[in-house]
């Protein structure tokens, strides 16, 4: 699939949403919808991707998933080693102990499992 400008656009206008809700503002109360817009856009690349792929009898199942591994993992370990040191700088000791179950969590990828024991 070629590069589609309009598809930048409509993650721009999707992401403003998410941030003024992140802010905490009024204005935007269900803002959160904007990560589903960021789902389906998602959903429909990967397709597209993969209708390729089919299409020119490239398609492995294992290619797929090594790619969106290769492409994921690297972003969420900078992000599970950035807030570790970052809560043990800024953080109480009970707060940082809640972190490091949540890192823990995430790095299993089993985050939202943990957090219905927990809560």
């Amino acid at each position: 699939m070629k590069y589609q400008p309009h598809i930048d656009g409509l993650r721009s206008v999707a992401v403003l949403p998410v941030l003024i809700y992140h802010l905490g503002s009024p204005l935007i109360p269900g803002g959160y919808v904007g990560v589903d817009v960021f789902f389906v856009i998602s959903g429909f690349l990967i397709t597209g991707i993969l209708l390729n792929e089919v299409e020119t009898g490239n398609y492995s199942l294992l290619k797929f998933y090594k790619r969106r591994i290769l492409r994921i993992l690297p972003a969420l370990a900078a992000v599970l080693i950035a807030t570790f040191f970052l809560s043990h700088l800024l953080l109480f000791d009970a707060e940082r102990q809640e972190v490091g179950r949540s890192i823990v969590a995430t790095g299993f990828v089993a985050q939202r499992l943990v957090e219905g024991f927990i809560s």
